[in-house]
């Protein structure tokens, strides 16, 4: 998989900040969001510190929805691989 250049991670953070929110999980859209301004502000320290609880949650999104059939549809799933 090709890696992502810092506004293209920008841009698929922001887009899962406002997914997250949609679906009911706004501790995650903070998280999310939180990491958007590091990414902007070019913060490194803030993103390494960031990123393992982000896609630790965001693991766990995917498997509830796995488990319990949210279906939340294949947008959010396209729009993280990139990321996870």
């Amino acid at each position: 998989m090709p890696e992502m250049d810092g506004m293209e991670a920008v841009a698929a953070i922001h887009a899962l900040k406002s997914a997250l929110a949609y679906i009911g999980e706004p501790e995650l859209s903070v998280l999310a969001y939180n990491l958007e301004q590091a990414g902007r502000n070019r913060d490194i320290v803030a993103i390494s510190s960031g990123t393992p609880a982000f896609l630790e949650g965001l693991r766990a999104v995917f498997a509830k929805d796995d488990k319990e059939g949210y279906g939340m549809g294949c947008k959010l799933t396209i729009q993280s691989k990139a990321i996870l």
